[in-house]
Order: structure tokens, then C-alpha cells, then sequence
């Protein structure tokens, strides 16, 4: 009988419940920690592996073995560690096992660490959601909100995070006094739809893909970069951001987002959190995952 191969760095889903409540608490690699929190809670999330600086002599070992665990050639690569400076690595890309590598080099020696995850395809993501959580946005208890910010298929969570692109629709929960767990009521959800053309949605995450995400082979040639990404998605046959957007789809969801924000809040090791902010994404597959934990107030500020 083989015997299973051992890897000089940690992997999520060979660790115990407890060790993940322990690292959960170990704030040097934020996405890390949090990852092991929300695995800690038993909520959805990709299986990742971390390489510290000090472990990156042993890169390649790592990536290659980590690629075989999950039986694929590619794996997700993103930096951890600390604030992020203006000279940020941008992350989320999902490489064959060579480019990896080599994406993962600079940001060790830059002193970040390296998350590797399982693969996933940013272009048919079926939904995706930015989901913040107030302590107390009004007065009294009960004055804690819930808001999530919702796209369709073929966004991903970069076009919230990252450009500022507006939401297809925004779901806001009000009157919630978040030590005591109680159902969703209709009466307390108001949804909105964000007024922008869908046209305009389309082509600033074209921009963004444009920029960002096309493989090498595919960035050069005429045109913007939003007409080269359009190309280049209906070429591979990925057009699920030309559909229109489902919100009926997108809210069926909500009952789950308001439970595990109760979770997430009651296991914060910080008792004097005020905002809290996560991802969650739909992938397409039939598999629903969650993101980093982020202190909202500090990343998303008010408003």
C-alpha cells in the first residue's frame, strides 16, 4: 500500500477542527487564518495550502505535491501577510503548476506567503456576493444590519472588492441584535436594484478582464482590452456574463448568508468587532464557497 505523500506546508483539509480554531486566531497570514476560521465553523470553502517565506526553498516541492493531492495541473495563487501596499501582487489566478511557480517566487521573496488553493474558473461563476455585517448601524440591541451586494454569472468577487463596480443588486437585512440568533423576516429585508445599464456592467468587467485576467497568448492584437477579453470569452465558449441577471436565483440564498453571518459573529475572537465583511461565491458547479473575513470598517468604510 502507497503511503500518502507528506507536504512541507499545511493543508486545510487535513487539519482538525481544533487546530483550524488555533490558526484562525494567528493574524500573520490573514487570508490564511481566516480560511481556517470559517473551515473551524463548518462553513464551504476551497482547500487551500500555505508556504511561508521561510519555507520558500521549497516551492516547487509544494505546488507540484499540493497539484497531485487535488488531481488537477493547475492550482489557485494568491500572497498573504500583513497590510496591503500599493505595490500589491493581484492574486486569484488560477495557473498550470509552471506558472504558479513562478507567480509564487517574488511574492516570497518579498516576504509575503503564498496561498495556494484548489482551481477554479472565474468566468462561470453562476453568482457572486460581497456580504458585510454591522454590529450597529442605528440604536438599541437590534439596530445591527446585514447587507449583501449581489452580481450575476460571469462576475466574480475582484469586480466588488476590487474595481467598485456597482452590484446588480444590493439586499439589505435591518433590526438584528446579533447575540441573539433569530429567523429571517420578510418584513426586515429590502432589496434594491442597482441602477445601471447592463451594457456598462458588461464592459467594465470586460476592462477589468482585459487587463487582468487573459492568458498571456491572449492579451496582445487590436482592440481594447474589453473587446479582446469579449473575444477571448466567446471563443472559449464562456458567456454566462452575457446572460441576463436571475435575482430570484441570487436571493434563494439569503436565509443561508443571515444564518452563517450569526456563526461568523458569534465565533469572532475579537469581542469588540463593529464591521465584518466576507465573499461568497457560486461557482457554477453545484459548489458554494466562502472568502477571506476582512474588518469591513477598515476596508470598506462607511457608506
Amino acid at each position: 500500500m502507497a503511503t500518502a505523500e507528506v507536504l512541507a506546508a499545511p493543508v486545510l483539509s487535513e487539519l482538525s477542527l481544533a487546530k483550524c480554531r488555533r490558526l484562525g486566531q494567528d493574524r500573520r497570514w490573514p487570508k490564511w487564518s481566516t480560511q481556517c476560521f470559517m473551515r473551524s465553523l463548518g462553513l464551504p470553502v476551497l482547500n487551500a495550502c500555505l508556504i511561508a517565506p521561510a519555507d520558500r526553498d521549497q516551492l516547487a516541492s509544494v505546488v507540484n505535491s499540493f497539484a497531485r493531492r487535488l488531481g488537477t495541473e493547475s492550482v489557485m495563487v494568491r500572497s498573504d501577510g500583513g497590510v496591503e501596499a500599493v505595490s500589491y501582487r493581484r492574486g486569484g489566478l488560477t495557473l498550470p503548476v509552471p506558472e504558479a511557480i513562478a507567480w509564487a517566487e517574488p511574492a516570497l521573496a518579498d516576504g509575503r506567503a503564498v496561498l495556494l488553493l484548489e482551481p477554479t474558473n472565474r468566468f462561470t461563476n453562476a453568482s457572486t456576493a460581497m456580504i458585510r455585517i454591522d454590529r450597529s448601524i442605528g440604536k438599541g440591541p437590534d439596530g445591527g444590519q446585514l447587507t449583501v451586494e449581489l452580481l450575476g454569472a460571469g462576475f466574480d468577487l475582484a469586480d466588488l472588492a476590487r474595481t467598485g463596480l456597482q452590484p446588480h443588486a444590493r439586499v439589505e437585512v435591518r433590526n438584528i441584535d446579533w447575540d441573539r440568533p433569530e429567523p429571517l423576516w420578510p418584513h426586515d429585508v429590502t432589496v434594491t436594484v442597482v441602477t445601471l445599464s447592463d451594457d456598462d456592467r458588461i464592459e467594465r468587467r470586460l476592462d477589468f478582464v482585459g487587463r487582468h485576467c487573459l492568458p498571456a497568448d491572449a492579451r496582445s492584437g487590436t482592440g481594447t482590452a474589453a473587446e479582446r477579453a469579449r473575444a477571448w470569452l466567446w471563443d472559449q465558449g464562456y458567456r454566462d456574463l452575457f446572460e441576463p441577471f436571475d435575482l430570484a436565483s441570487a436571493l434563494r440564498c439569503l436565509p443561508d448568508w443571515h444564518r452563517d453571518a450569526f456563526s461568523i459573529v458569534a465565533a469572532l475572537p475579537q469581542e469588540d468587532w463593529n464591521c465584518v465583511a466576507t465573499g461568497w461565491s457560486d461557482l457554477g458547479t453545484g459548489r458554494q464557497i466562502y472568502w477571506d473575513i476582512v474588518d469591513g470598517s477598515h476596508k470598506y468604510g462607511r457608506g
